[in-house]
């Protein structure tokens, strides 16, 4: 080891140094995601739960526990991964890592500038290719979470009776991207919109708050069960 050591060039021991120390960071950060331990830079990302495989009563009721949208900002989550993020811990040990297995291998066939210049070439290649790696992984996690948005234009039920507009909030049962979730919901109108009766969502107040519209007539398909009623 030692004479392996001794035998490399100034630049050649300045890459290797480089090289090694992160490629031993490297390792550890691998030991971590592996043990679960190193993927929690976005542990803050707000979740929406929802009441899976509910049902409702023909009258309207429904034994769905209470649960609703939680953590602000929930409908940007996407939005929040969508940018390339290169300067992240990770990137930066890709970088060291790449760059300086890269010189010390070129260095001994190429002169330092170019063994330097094609090193940094390198690791901006892995830089980049570690930032592309983990915004597809952010958006892989981020197609699990519930917006609310996706919520606007679709058919409800009233959970619990909405008051008229300006006199408080009710509650509605939605199937929102193939889950059955439970919304605040403040009506548009000056009537009383009782259990049971069906709502068009037509605008979002805040992330755990739409308004809804009363529908004249029933949907046809809401004979059938709520499967046939509740737009998908």
């Amino acid at each position: 080891m030692l004479e392996w050591w001794y035998s490399l060039t100034i630049v050649q021991q300045i890459f290797a140094c480089i090289a090694i120390a992160a490629t031993v960071v490297m390792l550890i950060q691998t030991g971590l995601l592996l043990l679960g331990l190193g993927f929690g830079t976005d542990a803050d990302s707000p979740e929406l739960d929802s009441a899976d495989g509910s049902d409702l009563d023909s009258d309207g009721h429904s034994d769905i526990p209470d649960s609703h949208l939680e953590g602000e900002g929930a409908s940007h989550n996407t939005d929040a991964h969508d940018g390339l993020r290169l300067f992240t811990v990770r990137g930066i040990v890709a970088f060291f890592a790449v760059g300086g297995w890269t010189g010390l291998l070129l260095s001994k066939y190429i002169g330092n500038f170019f063994a330097v210049l094609l090193a940094f070439v390198a690791g901006n290649v892995a830089l980049v290719g570690i930032a592309l790696l983990m915004r597809g992984a952010y958006q892989l996690q981020d197609k699990g979470n519930l917006e609310p948005v996706n919520a606007v234009g679709k058919l409800a039920k009233v959970y619990l009776a909405i008051p008229p507009a300006g006199k408080g909030q009710g509650k509605i049962t939605v199937m929102l991207q193939e889950r059955l979730v439970e919304l605040d919901a403040a009506g548009t109108s000056k009537q009383f919109i009782p259990t049971g009766a069906f709502v068009r969502i037509c605008d979002l107040v805040d992330e755990d708050t739409v308004l809804v519209e009363p529908v004249e007539q029933a949907p046809e398909e809401s004979k059938g069960g709520i499967s046939k009623w509740i737009q998908s």
